[in-house]
Formats: C-alpha cells, structure tokens, sequence
C-alpha cells in the first residue's frame, strides 16, 4: 500500500520508567518506554540534548524488571523533537551484543506483553 510504513516487527504498547545512557558520553537520561518489539523500543524523555540523539548515536537502555536490571544495547534509529516539551526516541537493540540472560529476559518481557 503506498504511504504505508512497512515494519519488521509488531509495536506493543508499554508504559515502564527505564534510563537511556548515550554511548561515548555515557550521559544518562529518564524516559519512559512506549513501544515495544522484538526488534527495538520506543521512548519517551523530557526535553534534553538533541544534539546527542542523532540518528545512529550508540545507546544503552537500563531496564528494571521486578529484580532484574537488562543493559540493552542499540542505537538511535529515529529522534522526533517536534512534540511540546519532549522528544520521541526509536532504538533498535542489538540483543546479539547483549548478555544472554539480559536478552533472554528481554524477549521474555516482549512476549509476555503479547
């Protein structure tokens, strides 16, 4: 269908307080997750450096699940500053870099949310 956006895999609506570490800097940042997928999460976060969300910029989600904290990595697909006050964030993990137990744990909050 034209003008239709084509993805990999299905958003599952989400509302869980995680903190967002930018790579090189190691800058951390409040947000909230959105979305989520097998691929990746969307967040959330109040008004901050725009600057260091470019597209590709290395990230690293933490995650508390119940006593589990995941460090995900992933990088920034997507930055949207256009809303009042906050900005929109897509990230793709890359769960292949992640501890197994972190990903599995991670794939087991996805599949649970189904």
């Amino acid at each position: 269908m034209p003008g239709r956006e084509l993805r990999k895999f299905q958003r599952i609506p989400c509302d869980h307080r995680a903190v967002l570490e930018v790579g090189r800097t190691r800058e951390r940042a409040a947000v909230t997750v959105r979305t989520l997928s097998f691929g990746g999460v969307g967040v959330t976060f109040d008004e901050w450096d725009a600057q260091v969300m470019e597209a590709g910029a290395d990230v690293v989600i933490h995650v508390a699940l119940g006593p589990v904290e995941l460090d995900l990595p992933g990088h920034v697909a997507w930055c949207d500053p256009s809303h009042y006050r906050r900005f929109d964030l897509g990230i793709v993990l890359d769960l292949q870099r992640a501890h197994p137990a972190m990903r599995d744990a991670y794939l087991g909050w996805v599949r649970s949310a189904l």
